[in-house]
């Protein structure tokens, strides 16, 4: 099982999707790196999760009004800047992989264009998403890139068996689920049928590798990356 690190290892001290939360995360042991991304007014992709500042820094405004360089100089509630996605590619070590979550969909285009001027960078990347036509969008631009698609709940019972079939036709990779909607045999059954399964945690205090570990996922991304923490 990989271990990303869910928007880094942040804190109250540690903005979340900032390089800062990201080095610590690795010293750590993460062995990737989950964030997420937007697109700024200018058209640079951008780490953050929310749609306006508010809940990082107390500022009402919406990420897609502002250029670069402004969210750049934005005060943070915690340590560090919000990055940009060149900032992220040139600051993480290429052996660390790159879950890059889609946010806004006017975030694609930019987003491919990046991961098309390098190889060793979409070797790395994996794209997720919860809209399956953003990752058909992607695949389109870079088929090589190795996408996730992301779900708020499980299949419905008469759709359980075909349901990763039919997405693997599309070329996706694997499935994305919160941790608390998998089980032991829910997990099983997608990887009999090929499909790779990553699981995040919303709940800080208990995510632990341990947990992800007893789900049997192969990818678990979590707030603390540390076994037996």
């Amino acid at each position: 099982m990989k271990v990303f690190a869910h928007r880094g290892l942040h804190s109250r001290h540690l903005g979340e999707n900032t390089l800062a939360a990201f080095a610590c995360a690795i010293e750590a042991g993460a062995q990737g790196i989950e964030f997420d991304v937007r697109v700024s007014r200018d058209g640079v992709p951008i780490a953050i999760h929310d749609e306006n500042l508010s809940r990082v820094a107390g500022d009402a405004r919406r990420v897609r009004d502002l250029m670069a360089r402004d969210l750049q100089s934005v005060v943070l509630r915690g340590e560090g800047n919000i990055p940009t996605l060149n900032d992220i590619t040139a600051a993480v070590p290429p052996h660390i992989e790159l879950d890059i979550e889609i946010k806004d969909r006017d975030v694609i285009e930019p987003l491919i264009t990046k991961l098309s001027t390098s190889a060793k960078l979409r070797g790395r990347s994996i794209v997720s998403s919860f809209v399956l036509d953003d990752l058909l969008a992607v695949r389109e631009g870079c088929p090589d890139v190795r996408t996730i698609l992301l779900n708020r709940s499980w299949p419905l019972p008469t759709k359980r068996r075909s349901y990763w079939p039919r997405l693997q036709e599309h070329g996706l990779w694997g499935l994305g689920f919160r941790s608390t909607i998998l089980t032991r045999p829910r997990v099983r059954m997608l990887q009999e049928q090929g499909c790779v399964v990553a699981s995040w945690d919303d709940q800080p205090l208990k995510s632990r590798p341990e947990r992800m570990e007893a789900l049997g996922v192969d990818i678990a991304i979590i707030y603390r990356v540390e076994r037996g923490s």
